[in-house]
C-alpha cells in the first residue's frame, strides 16, 4: 500500500493459471493521515443554544409579568 511518503505497488494474478501482470506503481499520497481525537465538542452550537435558551426564558418570564399588570 501507498503512505504519505513511500510509494506502493500492486499487481493482477490469475486465480486460474496463476498468472501474474507486471507490477504498477501507486504514487504516494503526499498528505500524512492524522488520527482523530474522537472529540467533538462544538463549543460555538452550545454557546448559541444557551444564549438561545436565555432569551426565550427572559421573553416568557417578561409576557408573564406584562399580563399579570
Amino acid at each position: 500500500e501507498a503512505t504519505a511518503t513511500e510509494a506502493g505497488s500492486k499487481h493482477e494474478e490469475c486465480t486460474v493459471c496463476g498468472y501474474q501482470k507486471a507490477a504498477v506503481e501507486i504514487p504516494a499520497t503526499g498528505e500524512p493521515q492524522v488520527p482523530g481525537t474522537g472529540v467533538d465538542s462544538q463549543a460555538t452550537l452550545w454557546l448559541a443554544l444557551l444564549a438561545a435558551s436565555v432569551a426565550v426564558t427572559g421573553v416568557a418570564l417578561g409576557l408573564r409579568r406584562k399580563q399579570a399588570k
